[in-house]
């Protein structure tokens, strides 16, 4: 994701993201339902007034439900391509959430992507840390 996005847009949003966390970590199931809610608001409004995926992978990466993240993941994939944006810190996110639900074709499927397109673009760093996943997911037998 290259998006460019207003300082100001991303410092609302670590704020949400911390008043989530807040929450969950507090214990207190209607304050994070409330929070996320409003979360999840502020992250479509803007994926639509900006155009940029970055809001959608970020309330991915936050949703407890996988299947709302793996469907707000493929969204965000969707309008980066669109925009002809990297997609590789995108799908590496997705790969862990199908990983972690034991879904290892589907990790192994996102992660081989992540791996070529971060090196594709030369993240060599990115790339090394899908390659550590992908071992993890050979060892667990897929």
């Amino acid at each position: 994701m290259a998006s460019e996005v207003p300082d100001g847009l991303l410092i609302e949003l670590d704020k949400l993201y911390m008043a989530v966390a807040q929450a969950r970590i507090a214990g207190d199931s209607d304050l994070s339902a409330r929070t996320y809610a409003e979360l999840e608001r502020f992250c479509r409004a803007q994926t639509v007034v900006t155009g940029s995926a970055v809001f959608l992978c970020g309330l991915a990466v936050l949703t407890e439900n996988d299947e709302a993240a793996i469907t707000a993941f493929h969204e965000a994939i969707s309008i980066a391509r669109s925009r002809g944006e990297r997609v590789y810190d995108i799908l590496f996110p997705l790969a862990v959430r199908h990983y972690q639900r034991d879904e290892l074709d589907l990790a192994k499927k996102y992660a081989s992507e992540s791996r070529e397109e971060a090196l594709k673009a030369e993240d060599f760093e990115a790339a090394e840390e899908v390659a550590v996943m992908l071992n993890n997911i050979a060892e667990r037998g897929a």
